[in-house]
């Protein structure tokens, strides 16, 4: 299992901006994961992991945040249910994997892949896949 937090990073940027990323550490090993948001150190929660309320955009930023920390913890409970070796190399692929959900052609195909083991009948597998590739 992995370790995850939320951190800021203490060295600023030439704006005086510090980034926020997701700190991972599996076997003694880390790696920090950027968020894209950067704000200056004094509107960053430290007791929370959060942005302060009073910076402008505060409510959206820390829903971006939080996804960001959502999908490490996703990562690693897909691995665990699915008995996947996880290693920080996998783990940062799937975090910067582009995943558009609004592609709704290729969510149905990686649920007729996941499905292909169920008991599901070979007939209907094969319409959802014709459907698919129309």
């Amino acid at each position: 299992m992995i370790k995850h937090s939320l951190k800021i990073r203490r060295e600023a940027d030439s704006n005086g901006y510090h980034i926020i990323y997701v700190y991972v550490s599996l076997n003694r090993n880390k790696m920090y994961l950027s968020t894209g948001i950067k704000i200056p150190m004094d509107q960053w929660n430290e007791k929370e992991n959060r942005i302060k309320d009073s910076f402008p955009g505060a409510k959206e930023f820390n829903l971006i945040i939080n996804e960001c920390n959502s999908k490490v913890h996703h990562i690693n409970t897909e691995c665990y249910l699915n008995k996947r070796p996880i290693t920080l190399e996998f783990i940062k692929k799937e975090f910067f994997r582009n995943d558009n959900a609004a592609n709704f052609i290729t969510w149905c195909r990686e649920q007729n892949i996941m499905r292909s083991n169920e008991p599901v009948s070979p007939a209907t597998l094969e319409l959802h896949n014709s459907v698919i590739n129309k």
